[in-house]
């Protein structure tokens, strides 16, 4: 979207994707082809497949292909066409066994196309993609709020993202922890996100179960649009996400988009957090309860040092119109 949105003066875009039921995206220069979600994968991936066929037939474009499996027959059909591959992430399963199978057909994809991009030099090393074929086009922010914020008052946590494999319930068990210990304390933690049935029941249970109905808020899926008030005064992001070898490759948006919005945050330590987060934008911790704790215990400590506009400074070179300006833009004037 970011990459449409911060291009389209330069180009004319075709944007090809499955219409999932959300609210549909309007974009001035871009045009967005919705293929009917048939919830059946062959018949999707026939629909699919025909509707990409016809546009790469009418339309001398460039081509970027955002990694899918099978996405390879796609060149081996138009060999003669120039092709990039766009790979925005590895498998992050908790079966080392499908992070295996799943990454190695990563790999055999990206073979068959001229150009490939990903997100970090660790995922082009890990995928085994040759540095003359790879570009990287890294992750950005945009600043979703401008607001000063207090860290001196009462401390507002914000978690943005999926529940799924990120182990949320460790924060909340670890919140419980903190409280324990600091009773006075005045925290509100607000969960903005989807899951499935059986993570969102448990999160509700370990809410409930140590009392923190008043304290921690969850509040489902929501358009960036629909928190604004929860961008401008919450104060402490929250990036949890397992230290495992998938996560270490590459950073989660969210760390960026807080800092973006002058968060502090606390960060689980992945390679790729340890990367940006340090004592003046935020905490480490291990993925354990009782280290998100300690981390709400050293955010106290550290509160008055804090300042939303030099945390917004650490990530003013990984802003979308900049990452589209100085990377994206290059994909086309190299190899096109």
């Amino acid at each position: 979207y970011m990459h449409c949105k911060y291009s389209n003066n330069l180009f004319r875009i075709i944007f090809i994707c499955f219409d999932s039921g959300y609210p549909k995206v309007e974009e001035r220069g871009v045009k967005v082809i919705y293929v009917k979600d048939r919830e059946n994968i062959f018949t999707n991936s026939l629909f699919y497949s025909l509707c990409c066929i016809y546009y790469i037939l009418t339309n001398r474009s460039n081509i970027i292909i955002q990694y899918f499996p099978g996405c390879f027959w796609f060149k081996r059909l138009f060999f003669w066409k120039e092709m990039v591959l766009d790979i925005r992430s590895i498998s992050v399963s908790t079966n080392k066994e499908i992070n295996l199978k799943f990454d190695q057909r990563i790999t055999r994809s990206a073979s068959y196309f001229n150009h490939i991009t990903v997100i970090t030099d660790s995922i082009r090393d890990h995928l085994s993609i040759p540095q003359k074929k790879a570009s990287i086009l890294p992750i950005g922010t945009n600043i979703y709020s401008s607001a000063k914020k207090d860290f001196s008052g009462a401390l507002k946590l914000l978690y943005i993202g999926t529940f799924k494999n990120r182990n949320i319930n460790q924060t909340i068990e670890g919140l419980a922890i903190f409280m324990k210990k600091n009773p006075k304390e005045s925290i509100r933690y607000y969960l903005v996100g989807d899951g499935s049935k059986q993570e969102i029941s448990n999160v509700k249970n370990l809410i409930s179960e140590n009392n923190l109905e008043k304290i921690v808020h969850l509040l489902g899926y929501k358009r960036h649009d629909e928190i604004q008030d929860l961008w401008d005064f919450c104060q402490i992001g929250v990036s949890y996400v397992p230290i495992s070898k998938g996560y270490n490759l590459q950073p989660p948006t969210k760390t960026f988009e807080y800092l973006g919005a002058g968060m502090a945050v606390i960060a689980t330590k992945t390679h790729e957090n340890m990367k940006i987060i340090n004592d003046k934008n935020g905490v480490l911790i291990e993925d354990t309860p009782l280290m998100f704790s300690q981390g709400l215990e050293r955010i106290i400590l550290h509160r008055n040092f804090f300042n939303s506009d030099l945390i917004r400074e650490s990530v003013e070179n990984h802003i979308w119109k900049q990452i589209v300006e100085k990377h994206f833009m290059n994909i086309f004037g190299d190899h096109h």
